[in-house]
């Protein structure tokens, strides 16, 4: 067992692929809100994800020697258990497949055996799901038969549709919504593998046995379960203009890393804690998330309104009239009063709270859209209605928060892993000299850095194994072209990680075309 810190917020732990259940499924039982009697939920612990060959536990503080030596502690005790026992009582699930799939044919041929000897061969495997991944209840099932071993598409499909039952290297795995993908497809099914409507949304979870079933009966076409629609009964503020782009966030969805399911959440959380202090909302409360600016709002009735995140100017439009106010302070808008948001002077994201927190329908603890899941309410357009809900505090006796405008933190620590080590000292001089910049193909899922190709002194396994994965972390794919994750990140992936931004949230306010620095912390 080894423990790697893996930037401010987790800790990576290094265990035989054996005993990655034995340990996630105690550790998920701390999780719960009433505990098995004789244990207690460590004020350190939020949630834990297995992967491949490591667990990652997600921190609710930085972590402390003590922390270290608990979860130590806490780890030697799970590990002590068999396996088989651990995972005894983690359930089994027959799956119904029609083996029509779109590669069926060319798989047998590769795999050097006719397709009813490959339907066998697949559906006769018994599977335990090992983790999830790339996508929400998207499990990755070992115990595929070493004959239908290959490696994955050279190209990727666009969209493979819901349902479809694939293999690639020594996995098999069910698309459990249209997503891009590039494995093989020998079949399909109507088994609904996601559901944010459900009590328990994933259908398989880490530790459960699958078995596949052939069958012939009609199929069901699936749809995606996303989404919730949010019609607020009494709105309070109607959109006149999205701007670039205006999404709700809070502070985001925990629990449900080990379904494939990212955190989220305001990027830039300091603005928004700070945007929902100032209109005297919860910390929690949901706001507005605003890409550049430009989001113009009619308030339908008298409500305050405050603006953070990145520095630009406001006005306020009544009776045709525009004048500019102050963002950084609480704003009262009366009914009919227009809100114009202009674009960042300098950074990316603003952030705008209402009085009350925006109301719309929660989808697993929270009323972020995740645009790499789609789940939440979906990006705001003209014509949008937004209801509020309400709050006992007081807006806070203060004018307002006094901010100097200035440029981004464009240069930032992180801390570095072990694979750092192994990139050659040009990359190291060439992330800290200020070589790279912001790619304009940035997003909430994560940011690219354009600039000279990394290379490694020690290269990595041509296979990387799947790992799980955090905000800010510092990617570095095959075309040596550094990738940092945003709060809509995989929760696991296959890329080598060579470091963890000291603040996960730093690249939130980088513009395209800025120019940045890295430099490891020692």
């Amino acid at each position: 067992m080894m423990l790697e810190p893996f930037g401010s917020e987790a800790v990576l732990v290094h265990l035989p692929a054996e005993q990655i259940i034995s340990v996630h499924s105690s550790l998920t039982e701390r999780t719960l809100n009433q505990p098995s009697p004789g244990q207690t939920r460590p004020p350190w612990l939020v949630e834990s994800i297995p992967a491949e060959d490591t667990l990652l536990i997600r921190l609710a503080h930085p972590s402390t020697p003590d922390m270290l030596r608990e979860l130590s502690e806490f780890i030697a005790e799970a590990t002590a258990t068999p396996p088989a026992s651990a995972t005894d009582n983690l359930g089994s699930v027959d799956i119904a497949v029609h083996y029509e799939g779109e590669d069926i044919e060319e798989v047998a041929a590769a795999c050097g055996m006719s397709i009813e000897h490959l339907i066998n061969a697949h559906s006769h495997a018994e599977y335990r799901v090992a983790f999830c991944g790339f996508s929400p209840g998207f499990a990755y099932l070992k115990g595929l038969p070493e004959q239908l071993h290959l490696p994955r598409r050279a190209t990727p499909r666009t969209a493979v549709p819901a349902g479809s039952v694939a293999i690639a290297e020594h996995y098999s795995a069910i698309y459990p919504r249209s997503s891009p993908g590039g494995w093989h497809l020998l079949g399909f099914t109507d088994e609904v593998l996601f559901d944010p409507t459900r009590d328990t949304p994933a259908r398989l979870s880490a530790g459960m046995q699958v078995r596949f079933v052939p069958s012939r009966a009609p199929m069901i076409t699936l749809s995606d379960r996303t989404a919730l629609p949010s019609h607020p009964h009494t709105p309070a503020v109607e959109i006149i203009s999205p701007g670039a782009s205006s999404l709700v966030q809070d502070l985001g969805r925990s629990g449900w890393g080990a379904a494939a399911v990212s955190p989220s959440g305001a990027w830039d959380r300091k603005s928004h804690r700070l945007a929902q202090r100032l209109v005297g909302n919860s910390e929690q409360a949901a706001g507005l998330e605003c890409v550049g600016g430009d989001l113009q709002l009619r308030a339908l009735r008298a409500i305050t309104i405050a603006i953070t995140g990145a520095p630009g100017p406001v006005y306020r439009r009544q009776q045709g009239v525009r004048t500019a106010v102050d963002a950084f302070t609480a704003l009262t808008l009366a009914a009919g009063n227009e809100l114009i948001i202009g674009a960042a002077t300098t950074g990316l994201r603003r952030y705008v709270a209402l009085r009350g927190g925006i109301d719309t329908p929660e989808i697993l603890g929270s009323r972020s859209f995740d645009t790499l899941s789609q789940l939440g309410p979906r990006p705001l357009a003209s014509l949008d209605l937004i209801g509020v809900q309400t709050t006992p505090l007081p807006i806070p006796g203060i004018d307002g928060v006094v901010i100097e405008p200035s440029a981004p933190a464009l240069e930032t620590d992180f801390w570095p892993t072990p694979a750092w080590a192994s990139l050659h000292s040009d990359g190291h001089m060439a992330l800290a000299e200020g070589t790279f910049t912001v790619s304009p193909n940035s997003d909430r899922i994560g940011v690219r850095l354009n600039g000279p190709a990394l290379i490694w002194e020690v290269p990595p396994p041509p296979t990387a194994t799947s790992r799980p994965m955090v905000r800010g972390a510092i990617q570095l794919p095959p075309d040596g072209r550094p990738l940092i994750l945003g709060p809509d990140h995989p929760t696991t992936g296959g890329y080598p990680v060579i470091g963890v931004l000291t603040d996960p949230d730093a690249a939130a306010q980088w513009p395209p075309g800025a120019t940045v620095r890295l430099r490891p912390r020692q």
